[in-house]
């Protein structure tokens, strides 16, 4: 658990928490950034082959 919250030492349960939720809500946004430039990719690349 400790281990997880890199940017506070705090002992509080709600604030180690709230980073948890944090953590995993920045995660889902990174993975949907990196799912959208991969679909621009193959999006560019099919267009480059068909055209």
């Amino acid at each position: 658990m400790k281990s997880l919250s890199l940017n506070h030492a705090e002992p509080g349960q709600e604030m180690n928490n709230y980073e948890m939720t944090t953590d995993k809500i920045e995660i889902l946004f990174r993975a949907v950034f990196v799912f959208l430039i991969f679909c621009a990719l193959i999006s560019i690349c099919f267009l480059s082959i068909y055209y």
